[in-house]
């Protein structure tokens, strides 16, 4: 679950939005600590060099727009195959 201080600005995606709240999403069932950790990362994020050594799996990313000195909005999971 994201923190309550939440620097991400908004979700592309219900599900992803439900799975930060801490929601069960069965798409995510998988790789759900992973992608828990990814979403903390970027939540924590001062800036986008601070997410320079996040890497993904082979079949999910975690996309998003950063807004410089406001931080990530959109955010989504993607399963991009």
């Amino acid at each position: 679950m994201i923190d309550s201080a939440s620097v991400i600005l908004g979700y592309a995606c219900k599900k992803t939005e439900a799975f930060a709240r801490g929601e069960f999403v069965a798409a995510f069932q998988g790789f759900e600590d992973q992608a828990a950790k990814r979403l903390a990362t970027l939540n924590a994020a001062g800036s986008l060099q601070d997410l320079r050594a996040i890497r993904s799996n082979r079949q999910w990313c975690i996309c998003f727009i950063w807004f410089e000195a406001k931080g990530p909005t959109n955010v989504e999971i993607v399963d991009y195959h």
